[in-house]
């Protein structure tokens, strides 16, 4: 856990630290400002950056929201909808990839669908694949029988999109498939 300590004055002011994250951080960071000895008056934070850089190389607060939303989707992508957690369960009809099998094997030699990047990715992403019901990694869901089935993969990955196909030749033909994915690029 890294920490810092700012002495602070009644005048507005910028300041910077470095922080080392450790590498088990992977699922996440978490910032928390707070006020230790203030007696009186009023603290406000504001217009704060969180970059990873060997130097601060000062605030930027030019960019829009949807310049820096593009910006965003060069890293991370998800079929997930906005507010929804990775791996949330009964998302079902929410933006997964679905499809219907045309036969067993296609699903187990070739890949179920392809999903396309909007906007390609910086570099070929780690994808993972979800199950929309239950939100565990590594299975479909199965909308013509209401069930999990089938192992779900990740095939012909990119920076313009990834196929998805069944590990286990366990779908069966004119049956409905879906999983949710995150695609991701990070540094």
């Amino acid at each position: 856990i890294a920490t810092g300590t700012f002495t602070v004055t009644s005048a507005m002011a910028t300041y910077s630290t470095q922080i080392s994250v450790p590498a088990a951080a992977t699922t996440g960071i978490e910032v928390i400002l707070s006020v230790g000895a203030q007696t009186s008056g009023t603290f406000g934070i504001g217009r704060w950056h969180l970059a990873q850089e060997a130097t601060f190389s000062g605030f930027d607060f030019t960019r829009d929201f949807q310049s820096e939303s593009g910006r965003c989707r060069l890293y991370f992508k998800t079929s997930y909808n906005p507010g929804v957690a990775v791996g949330a369960a009964s998302q079902l009809n929410t933006g997964e990839s679905q499809q219907i099998a045309i036969g067993a094997a296609d699903f187990y030699l070739y890949r179920m669908s392809a999903v396309q990047f909007g906007t390609p990715m910086r570099v070929t992403p780690t994808v993972n694949l979800y199950n929309p019901s239950t939100g565990l990694q590594g299975s479909f869901w199965n909308y013509s029988t209401g069930a999990t089935s089938g192992n779900s993969a990740v095939g012909a990955v990119a920076v313009n999109g990834f196929g998805v196909y069944s590990s286990n030749n366990a779908l069966v033909a004119s049956q409905a498939y879906g999983t949710h994915w995150t695609a991701s690029s990070e540094l």
